[in-house]
C-alpha cells in the first residue's frame, strides 16, 4: 500500500500551520504514526520556492510542489503522482479538500480516500497512547546512574 498525503491539509488538523516549522513537525510526526512500516508515504506540501525540493527520508518521500507555470498548488502534484502510478499497488490519498478528493474519484476510482481528520485523530490516539508507555520508561540520567552503581558493584566498591 502507498500513501500519498495532502500534507498541509493533514498539518492544519493536527493544528501545526501556526508553527514556525509545521513541516518537520508533521514529517517526525507521520514518521512515528507509521513507524516500521515500510510502505512508501508521499508527503506532498505547497511551496513559494520557484524551484520546490524533493528529497527521501527511509520510507518517506517529501515533496515541496514547485511554484510555477505547470504546478499551481500540492493537488496538481498530488493528482500527478496518482496518474504516474506504474503498479497497481492500493494508494491511498489523504485529504479532506472535498475538491482534490472528486478530482482523484474522477482520475481513478480505484484510489482509497481516507480523511485527514481521521488520519489526524489516529495520530494523536497512538501519540496519547506512547505518551502513557513514555511514562513508565526510565531517563538518561537514570539509565546512567544504574549503570554506575552496578559498576560500582562489580567492581567491589
Amino acid at each position: 500500500m502507498k500513501y500519498v498525503i495532502d500534507a498541509n491539509n493533514l498539518a492544519g488538523k493536527l493544528d501545526l500551520l501556526k508553527e514556525k516549522d509545521f513541516d518537520a513537525l508533521l514529517i517526525k510526526r507521520i514518521k512515528r504514526f507509521f513507524g516500521n512500516n515500510t510502505c512508501p508515504v508521499f508527503l506532498v506540501f505547497d511551496s513559494a520556492d520557484p524551484m520546490g525540493d524533493k528529497y527521501k527520508d527511509d520510507n518517506i518521500e517529501v515533496i515541496y510542489t514547485p511554484k510555477d507555470d505547470y504546478y499551481n498548488s500540492a493537488d496538481d502534484r498530488i493528482l500527478e503522482l496518482i496518474r504516474s502510478r506504474e503498479d497497481r499497488e492500493e494508494l491511498v490519498a489523504v485529504t479532506d479538500d472535498r475538491g482534490l478528493a472528486d478530482k482523484i474519484e474522477e482520475q481513478d476510482n480505484q484510489v482509497i480516500i481516507k480523511k485527514a481528520s481521521d488520519i489526524s485523530r489516529k495520530i494523536k490516539e497512538q501519540e496519547k497512547t506512547l505518551g502513557k508507555a513514555d511514562k513508565d520508561k526510565l531517563t538518561e540520567q537514570e539509565i546512567k546512574d544504574i549503570n554506575q552503581e552496578l559498576l560500582n558493584k562489580f567492581k567491589g566498591n
